[in-house]
């Protein structure tokens, strides 16, 4: 569950998936939510469900990875693995 208090804050979602993160991300108050994953069809989704609810002017879907993000966030978000966690802390740090 993401605590209150996101108002104004900008999120990055890593391996958004669904998107469910975003979502809560944005509902929360989040100005700017970047979602990032390597599947296209998990980017696909995600867009879809934050234009399903009215939540896709504060949700950015990037085309790709890791790499093509280059903003500083409040917060950084992720439902993964600990190996996949370990292998891309030090892209978000």
């Amino acid at each position: 569950m993401v605590a209150a208090g996101l108002d104004g804050r900008s999120v990055l979602d890593v391996g958004c998936g669904s998107g469910a993160l975003s979502l809560v991300a944005a509902a929360s108050g989040a100005r700017r939510v970047v979602a990032v994953d390597l599947d296209p069809e998990a980017r696909r989704v995600t867009a879809a469900n934050a234009e399903r609810n009215a939540l896709s002017e504060r949700i950015d879907v990037l085309d790709g990875g890791l790499d093509d993000v280059s903003d500083r966030f409040d917060l950084v978000v992720a439902n993964l693995g600990v190996g996949v966690l370990n292998v891309l802390t030090p892209a978000v740090l």
